[in-house]
């Protein structure tokens, strides 16, 4: 049963009913989530400190975000990014609006952008907008995946693959592109790409090996060679079979 698609068009977006329904349940979520984020980078102890950042690093926010920096470390995210990365686990809107309420600690915070309050690299934001792409679903999609599947067991699969996903891909991006932006000599880009094109290679010799293993149904029978041998020693078992046919034939006339 699959639902009719049409061109989207600029005014249904604008005055359609989906869109009014959109803003009235996310606009409420996204308000109630900015606040707990807010009172968690508040408090405790919020005026023993001498500096915004000093106190948010010391809140309950900033303590489960320097908890799980060192996994985000080799991506090139900091804590910040990590606590808006951990809520969009509720719903992936909430990242924008969490990493404002965090960011918001410049005096020139009304005057630039977010993106322009940020202190990372076009390398980190890209990588940052991947990572958000593909990891966690929220907790509703897991919850539709539960029931579809009717186990916990699919829907806690999803979350964890995605997740692994996403943080193989941020830190392919962040560490090759790093290694990319330091090279300064052709020579430099040239082993670069040969080792892309080895890697490539690798990968389509890994994807036809599951390919025709899946088509097969024997590991033994999945690649050219073993095809080849199979063949070849079916090949001479009949001609040993044949062979040994005719043997006892000749000796039963004999007899």
């Amino acid at each position: 049963r699959l639902i009719v698609c049409r061109r989207p068009r600029p005014s249904s977006a604008i005055r359609g009913r989906r869109g009014r329904q959109y803003l009235r349940k996310m606009g409420g979520i996204i308000m109630v989530a900015s606040i707990v984020i807010w009172a968690l980078g508040y408090y405790p102890n919020h005026d023993e400190y001498e500096s915004v950042t000093e106190q948010q690093e010391n809140s309950y926010i900033g303590r489960i975000g320097k908890a799980m920096e060192p996994v985000i470390e080799p991506l090139g995210f900091d804590w910040k990014l990590g606590i808006g990365i951990l809520s969009g686990v509720g719903a992936k809107e909430l990242v924008v609006s969490t990493l404002g309420v965090l960011y918001a600690d410049d005096a020139e915070a009304d005057a630039v952008s977010l993106g322009e309050r940020i202190p990372i690299t076009p390398l980190v934001a890209f990588g940052y907008m991947v990572f958000v792409l593909i990891y966690f679903p929220c907790i509703a999609t897991l919850a539709a995946i539960k029931g579809e599947s009717g186990s916990w067991k699919w829907a806690v699969f999803a979350g964890l693959y995605t997740t692994a996903l996403a943080w193989l891909m941020s830190f392919a991006i962040y560490q090759i592109g790093g290694l990319l932006f330091m090279m300064n000599s052709w020579q430099e880009w040239v082993v670069a790409l040969l080792l892309l094109l080895c890697a490539v290679r690798i990968g389509m010799s890994i994807y036809s090996f599951f390919h025709r293993v899946k088509e097969n149904g024997n590991p033994c029978d999945s690649c050219a060679s073993g095809c080849e041998l199979k063949n070849l020693y079916d090949k001479k078992r009949a001609e040993c079979s044949g062979v040994t046919k005719k043997k006892r034939k000749v000796v039963a006339d004999s007899w």
